[in-house]
């Protein structure tokens, strides 16, 4: 599937929205919105996109095959390695060993995660796994929602939320474990960021589970009571800093551990998430591990990755136009770098400015792109575009959408914008169209 040829009549629709959408002041309302939340440096383009349901559903299952793959080649490399040697494998302090849940990583049983999806001429492919409860991207669902509630559109009626996915993930395990409280816990240094945090997931929380108290604090308002064991036991903590955030050598996430309290997610993410796990997937070592299901997610929706070694470095910069190069732990696009925008020597002074086999190089996935409005001004320019496709407790949603000019798509540098896309069947998206056109003939 061609997603630039699918999404056509869909934007050629938007475009003819473009009064009523003023009119209605939808674009106000996420403008509103975005102020509540102090998350001003959220640019939300002013429609949003359609996917198709079938894509969406083969992407899901894939997900989870591949997601079961990763799982399998963790449970080997722990039996190959202590855990000290598989934290040095992925260069991360071994300082850091108590403040991972070392059951997690080969269980797999509190799973939020992303997958970033980059379309091709001919499909779909996955590009990363962030697999960490502070995944970003959610909050654009309800983004969509405040737009669609403007315009009175019917398009989220039957839409899977990640918010309310991770809301049932968080209630499941309050339930399971007789839990009282829910914190989400963000670091202090995230306030004020002028990006998304988790007030909306607080209010999503505060509706679906008003018998427990759901609180919203950062590691420097925890309160002292909270981290004695017999408080800590009954609090379930959502964790919505990341591990580069911190910024304490790992000490309040040891004391939330030792407290006894639930954590979604500790850090052992950190390793679940490293791109080095694209090229394990591609590695007939691990392969074996795989079934047949998995082996085939992968060939087709995995673009070949290797990890970089000092052996294959001068071959991969020989053919650097067909690759990009990516740091393993690394995050918002930072250090990841196109081989075709930079010069051979420019590449390996990057690479070799980290150890050489942090890195990982993959196969371009080759993309037009498609038109976009960026403002309220409507006026369509080319952006390349990266889907997110959560998986939350085995549950799929989306897609949230990140849209850029340029070929790396991260926003912190402000260059793009947010939608959301709605999976719909063709005849949804045909009752779809048809449905807004008649509302937009009403006053």
């Amino acid at each position: 599937m061609n997603f630039a040829t699918y999404i056509r009549p869909w934007l050629d629709e938007m475009r003819a929205q473009k009064e009523t959408i003023i009119r209605r002041g939808a674009i106000d309302k996420l403008t509103s919105l975005l102020a509540e939340q102090r998350a001003h440096k959220t640019p939300v383009l002013p429609i949003p996109l359609t996917f198709d349901r079938a894509a969406f559903d083969a992407l899901a299952a894939a997900g989870r095959l591949i997601a079961s793959a990763q799982t399998k080649i963790v449970r080997q490399l722990m039996r190959d390695h202590t855990r000290v040697e598989l934290l040095r494998r992925f260069h991360i302090p071994e300082a850091m060993e108590p403040t991972m849940d070392w059951d997690e990583l080969v269980t797999g049983a509190h799973v939020i995660a992303r997958f970033d999806v980059v379309p091709s001429s001919d499909g779909f492919y996955f590009c990363e796994y962030n697999r960490d409860s502070s995944v970003g991207g959610t909050e654009i669902s309800d983004c969509l929602q405040v737009f669609c509630n403007a315009m009175r559109w019917p398009i989220t009626e039957h839409m899977a939320s990640p918010q309310q996915a991770c809301v049932r993930l968080l209630r499941r395990l309050a339930q399971e474990r007789g839990l009282e409280r829910i914190v989400l816990c963000d670091w202090s240094a995230n306030r004020g960021s002028g990006y998304f945090g988790f007030d909306l997931l607080r209010q999503h929380l505060t509706r679906a589970l008003p018998e427990l108290e759901i609180r919203l604090v950062y590691e420097t308002e925890y309160p002292e009571a909270w981290l004695d064991p017999r408080e800590g036991r009954r609090i379930l903590v959502h964790r919505g800093f990341m591990y580069q955030d911190i910024t304490d050598g790992g000490a309040f996430m040891r004391r939330l551990r030792d407290s006894g309290a639930t954590i979604i997610n500790a850090f052992e993410t950190e390793i679940l998430m490293n791109k080095r796990f694209f090229a394990m997937f591609c590695d007939p070592k691990y392969q074996r591990l795989f079934t047949a299901e998995e082996r085939d997610a992968i060939a087709r929706y995995v673009p070949h990755t290797v990890a970089v070694t000092r052996d294959n470095l001068d071959e991969l910069l020989r053919n650097k136009a067909e690759l990009v190069f990516k740091l393993g732990a690394s995050y918002g696009g930072h250090d990841v770098m196109m081989g075709a925008e930079h010069s051979a020597e420019q590449l390996r002074s990057a690479i070799e400015a980290k150890a050489v086999e942090e890195w990982i190089a993959q196969k371009v996935i080759a993309f037009e792109g498609i038109d976009l409005p960026f403002t309220s001004e409507f006026e369509f320019t080319n952006h390349n575009v990266v889907f997110g496709l959560y998986l939350i407790d085995g549950e799929a949603s989306g897609l949230t959408v990140r849209a850029s000019g340029r070929k790396v798509v991260a926003l912190q540098s402000g260059a793009g914008g947010y939608t959301w896309a709605v999976p719909m069947s063709a005849d949804e998206r045909a009752q779809a169209i048809t449905a807004i056109r008649q509302i937009a003939e009403q006053p």
